[in-house]
């Protein structure tokens, strides 16, 4: 597996624990709110996961969190974190 691959999917399976989906409905284009039911607390609890996993930290007040709206979104800037590291 690519480290692409890797990162893609265990965003993925974060999520898909968080929420309580199954791991094939979750994908980069879903959306967090409206297809997977993710909530505020959701939200906070998939930050941490993520955290605790890449080893880096997202400012929950950061404008960052506002603008991620789908899996696809977090991917995306979970690699550009680890690539500013």
């Amino acid at each position: 597996m690519t480290e692409k691959t890797d990162i893609e999917a265990t965003i993925k399976a974060i999520v898909a624990e968080t929420t309580g989906k199954k791991l094939s409905k979750v994908r980069l284009e879903s959306h967090l709110e409206n297809d997977l039911g993710v909530d505020s607390i959701d939200t906070v609890d998939i930050i941490y996961e993520v955290e605790k996993k890449f080893k880096f930290t997202v400012p929950m007040s950061s404008e960052t969190v506002k603008k991620i709206k789908t899996v696809g979104d977090l991917v995306r800037e979970v690699k550009t974190t680890l690539n500013r590291n």
